[in-house]
């Protein structure tokens, strides 16, 4: 398979939002779990910085590669507005990253034929309450709050490792039942 120069691919999918379409990308990383794995495809939606809510899944052209992840906010760092992202897994903000790399905004997850919209009813719901439970696991267990470089303690204790495992369950138990409630009821 011939790999396709990530800035190109940002470009023609920044295109392709511009002339109102909606690409779709594969995820290839489990850095989102439990609402996107790898192997689901995601829609992008066009959208601009000033419309972009912390708690949004957005796509962006990050150190030569595209990068889906949860956008947290701005800062400006050398007059540049930078975007500050993070997966849901990691316990570590990515490096910012300039406004201009933004690609997109995830509008829906498909997986297993089945369609989820996180922009409307009830993924919008659950997309909302993991973005909190995201918020909260870097909360209480990042070591270091200060200039978004969060990272885990390397001597990350016994309890810590068994809650951030519950909370895991818990989004992937809520990911789950929020999937079979909604394509029950697109069936219907």
């Amino acid at each position: 398979m011939t790999q396709i120069d990530a800035s190109l691919l940002a470009d023609f999918l920044k295109e392709s939002l511009h002339q109102n379409q909606y690409p779709r990308l594969t995820v290839t990383s489990n850095s989102m779990l439990p609402l996107l794995r790898r192997g689901d495809q995601i829609i992008l939606e066009s959208v601009r910085i000033t419309e972009l809510q912390p708690g949004d899944i957005i796509t962006i052209l990050h150190q030569a590669q595209l990068l889906t992840h949860r956008y947290w906010g701005t800062l400006k760092q050398d007059g540049q507005e930078q975007l500050l992202t993070r997966g849901d897994r990691p316990l570590q903000f990515d490096a910012p990253t300039p406004g201009e790399n933004l690609v997109g905004r995830v509008a829906q997850r498909m997986r297993q034929g089945h369609t989820l919209s996180l922009q409307a009813g009830w993924g919008e719901w659950l997309n909302r309450r993991l973005a909190q439970l995201s918020q909260y696991e870097w909360r209480w267990f990042a070591a270091d709050h200060a200039a978004h470089t969060m990272t885990l303690s390397r001597q990350t204790s016994l309890t810590t490792r068994i809650l951030r495992r519950v909370l895991l369950l818990s989004s992937t138990l809520l990911t789950f039942l929020v999937d079979k409630g909604s394509h029950v009821l697109n069936q219907a």
